[in-house]
Order: structure tokens, then C-alpha cells, then sequence
């Protein structure tokens, strides 16, 4: 479970940075396929634009980055102290309900920047 969780928290961060302005992964099949943004498009611009400190020029790309960038610093000091204190927190359901927590309202933020970003466009 903490190696998926750590693939989801790792594999974005190291995508942003990897990005780095650039427009190496600027192909999205839902968008190709449907024409209309998936609920995911334009999140690596807009939390690039918070760490460059141009909120509503976050806000433009994706509603939902600013508090996705949140609960993704969050989620990965979660992960961290977990691993440091070497599981000796939270008993192992509980700490698997956090991660079901995490993830739905990440899922959840993810739809409602996505319906915001439809309707205003």
C-alpha cells in the first residue's frame, strides 16, 4: 500500500519537474478522442504556476490545482513521517482509511475543478 501511495505522490512531483515549462507532455488521448478537456488537463501547468507564484494564472489552467498542490505537499508529509517513524503511528486500517481519504478528495477536487473548467469555458 505505502509503495502505491508513494508511486502516486512520486510519480507526479517527478513529472512537474521534469516538465519544467517545457511542453514534453502535452498529449492527452481523452481530449484527442472527445475534443473537450479531461479532468486532469492543464493541472501540471496549474500547480507549476502556484510554485512559480502566479495563483490566478493557476486558477485559469485548472481550478482545482492550488488545492490539489495542497494535498499533495500534505499527502507526502503524511507518507514521510509514516515511513520515519517507522509505522509506529496509526494502526495499519487506520492509516489505509487516511490514504482512501486522501485519494477521494484528490478524485473529488480533480471533478469539481473539471466542472468548473467546463462550465466557465
Amino acid at each position: 500500500m505505502l509503495f502505491l501511495h508513494g508511486t502516486m505522490i512520486a510519480a507526479p512531483l517527478l513529472m512537474l519537474v521534469l516538465h519544467a515549462g517545457n511542453h514534453v507532455f502535452g498529449f492527452c488521448l481523452f481530449k484527442k478522442l472527445s475534443g473537450i478537456d479531461c479532468p486532469a488537463c492543464g493541472i501540471t501547468h496549474s500547480i507549476m504556476a502556484m510554485m512559480s507564484g502566479h495563483p490566478a494564472e493557476a486558477l485559469r489552467f485548472h481550478p482545482a490545482g492550488p488545492a490539489v498542490l495542497i494535498l499533495l505537499a500534505g499527502m507526502t508529509a503524511y507518507l514521510s513521517t509514516t515511513l520515519l517513524t517507522r509505522f509506529k503511528g496509526l494502526e495499519w486500517r487506520r492509516e489505509t482509511a487516511v490514504y482512501h481519504l486522501l485519494d477521494y478528495a484528490m478524485v473529488g477536487m480533480l471533478l469539481a475543478g473539471w466542472c468548473v473548467k467546463l462550465c466557465v469555458n
